[in-house]
């Protein structure tokens, strides 16, 4: 192969159109290369490939996180406005949930806790905008469930 010709096939690389057939590969890339990523989870159609349902914030003064997971789990969060935070993860069946809420400074608030269905609320001793990432994992049996992430409405 030509230098040209590399050069090219490496920019048809970086230029790679995304479209509904090329989607699905690119996914499969993106799980191999990160190995903790929560797109790798499916939603709705049995275990999840992570060991963490994790999102990341946005930029600006108050984080907004959002992440599709499974309908088993959903975790909602606000700001308590007392310079703590808390998120609320719903679960649907009963089983052991991972979830956590890090800050900036690297503090991991992870809660490993058995769970029944309905409301589980944990709190963390950091106001909201210092929160940059959340996150759970519902493990029921052989299977698990990453949860979604919204804020609480």
């Amino acid at each position: 192969m030509s230098r040209f010709e590399y050069i090219q096939s490496r920019k048809r690389l970086w230029s790679l159109p995304v479209t509904r057939r090329t989607r699905p590969r690119l996914a499969a890339l993106a799980c191999a290369l990160i190995p903790l990523a929560a797109a790798c989870g499916s939603a709705d159609r049995g275990p999840a490939a992570t060991a963490s349902g994790t999102v990341r914030a946005a930029r600006g003064p108050e984080p907004t996180f959002s992440y599709p997971g499974n309908r088993h789990c959903a975790i909602t969060y606000r700001d308590d406005g007392n310079g703590s935070m808390s998120w609320t993860a719903t679960v649907t069946v009963a089983g052991k949930l991972i979830t956590h809420a890090s800050d900036k400074s690297g503090d991991i608030n992870r809660r490993d806790v058995q769970v029944g269905p309905g409301p589980n609320t944990f709190t963390a001793p950091q106001p909201l905008a210092q929160i940059d990432d959340i996150g759970g994992v519902l493990y029921v049996g052989s299977h698990s469930y990453s949860c979604s992430v919204a804020p609480r409405r």
